[in-house]
């Protein structure tokens, strides 16, 4: 037997000996007489822990059991955390809006909110403060709950409006926030700290007077789970047409697009048309949807002086303006809105057409659409029932484009400030072609080549093809978008 198990086994007999006399106690025993043996081992209740790792982290409060602590006497005990601390207020962003207004972006605890305000007022402190110099403004908090679902934080926007001009002189300043602890307000921890969440160089106020360098601009969702990059290339090369090349591309990913996936999109990003913003750490902070609200008003308030429109929607979904009209032409007819939604109309991916060209892009295969909107309404909201075509809000997946400058909080299917004054187009006239499910490697493609030259009662069996109308519309479009954006498309892609 080796010398190893023959010390473990004497330790056991010793120990088992001793708790059969007194079988009540729970007995911590240190082998003492087997020195010759290279690791002994300490028993307590029947578990063995390595002694000799215990001598390297010392008996301290770091150990897993401390002997002190065993006792029902005197003792130095310390709490132990586990996984990761919840925060008051966690900084994103931040961004000038006038003058006088800044808009910082954050998330906060839900819990906090029941006994404190995460932020509790706003400080603009200029580069060249003097005793008197610094002003102060109430924090105005708007929290982003409409689809909060109940997670541990809730994005958050602080609208800090102070009475008078913070940094008219142009030399810089730093916009700084009272924020909560989470501690009670007593000695010696407080109830609240600064901290600094906007730097602005002297020059920098300007850009309240700027002009646009864009005409629109599309902030994207996170991109998370899995996702195939190259449906988001031909989406961004789809969009890049629509816009006539004056748009400007935000994604937000959160870790799954690799490296070996962003040779697809550097030409775009060499061109000054795409900024990919990695945020690798969002899951420590758990809000709804990979924190889907932040990034949304983070885009927004990012884009104001960036673009004249900016557009919020998915990578499934496709922006469709039926003829004669185009988005240029509503969006000139309505320059005065603040915002305008459109509608969603679930289109197949499993549904193709058989005998492609192998130089056909996927989404140029898939022609099969259902035949009006879906709209999910409950029973309690049956007195109020919608058209497919006009339904409104989550019930009808509708997404939007806004005036950065008119709107300051934003929703997923719905704009957050200001709620009314807008203009809901017809989903005939304008809606997204939504292509469910098309961004994720688990769903398989293409899985029914419909040939239409076959006999109506064949098509018929294919499962769905009854369900849907063809409509080549996106499948044509993209032809001449492929053609428009032919520089900026990898080889081989």
């Amino acid at each position: 037997m080796a010398r190893k198990d023959w010390c473990r086994l004497s330790a056991r007999s010793v120990v088992l000996t001793l708790l059969l006399q007194v079988p009540i106690f729970f007995t911590v025993l240190t082998i003492l007489d087997f020195k010759s043996c290279k690791e002994a081992a300490i028993i307590f209740s029947g578990f063995e822990v390595d002694s000799s790792s215990s001598s390297r982290r010392g008996a301290s409060s770091s150990s897993p059991i401390s002997r002190k602590e065993d006792s029902y006497g005197s003792g130095a005990r310390s709490l132990k955390p586990s996984s990761y601390a919840h925060h008051p207020f966690v900084l994103y962003s931040a961004y000038r809006k006038s003058m006088r207004t800044f808009y910082v972006v954050g998330i906060a605890s839900v819990v906090l909110r029941e006994r404190d305000r995460p932020v509790h007022y706003c400080e603009w402190q200029p580069s060249d403060a003097s005793n008197n110099s610094t002003i102060v403004a109430e924090a105005n908090l708007a929290y982003l709950s409409f689809d909060e679902h109940n997670m541990a934080y809730v994005p958050i926007t602080v609208r800090c409006s102070f009475e008078g001009d913070a940094g008219r002189n142009r030399r810089g300043g730093v916009l700084r926030l009272n924020v909560s602890t989470g501690f009670d307000a007593d000695p010696p921890h407080g109830g609240s700290k600064m901290i600094d969440v906007m730097a602005e160089d002297g020059g920098a106020v300007s850009i309240v007077r700027s002009q646009p360098r864009f005409k629109y601009a599309f902030c994207g969702p996170p991109m998370h789970g899995t996702i195939r990059a190259q449906w988001v290339l031909s989406w961004l090369v789809y969009h890049h047409h629509l816009w006539r090349g004056e748009a400007h591309f935000m994604f937000y990913n959160v870790g799954v697009l690799r490296e070996n996936h962003r040779y697809l999109f550097q030409k775009f990003i060499d061109a000054g048309l795409l900024t990919i913003t990695d945020t690798l750490d969002e899951d420590l902070y758990p809000a709804w949807w990979h924190n889907r609200l932040l990034f949304i008003n983070d885009c927004l308030h990012r884009s104001r002086f960036l673009a004249e429109w900016v557009f919020f929607f998915d990578f499934d979904e496709y922006l469709y303006v039926s003829p004669p009209h185009s988005i240029q032409s509503l969006l000139a007819e309505n320059e005065d809105k603040p915002w305008m939604t459109f509608g969603s109309l679930p289109t197949s991916i499993s549904l193709c057409r058989a005998g492609s060209a192998p130089w056909e892009w996927t989404v140029e295969q898939m022609l099969w659409r259902d035949h009006e909107p879906s709209c999910v309404q409950s029973e309690d909201e049956a007195d109020e029932l919608q058209s497919p075509w006009m339904c409104l809000t989550h019930h009808g997946r509708r997404k939007y484009v806004v005036n950065p400058r008119k709107v300051t909080a934003a929703g997923v299917h719905r704009i957050g400030n200001p709620m009314q004054g807008g203009v809901d187009f017809n989903a005939s006239v304008v809606r997204m072609h939504h292509y469910h499910g098309a961004l994720s490697h688990w769903q398989m493609l293409c899985q029914d080549m419909v040939n239409s030259s076959l006999p109506l009662q064949e098509l018929d069996r294919i499962p769905y093809y009854n369900r849907t109308v063809r409509d080549d519309a996106i499948s044509i479009t993209f032809r001449e978008a492929k053609a428009f954006a032919a520089p900026l498309i990898p080889t081989g892609a």
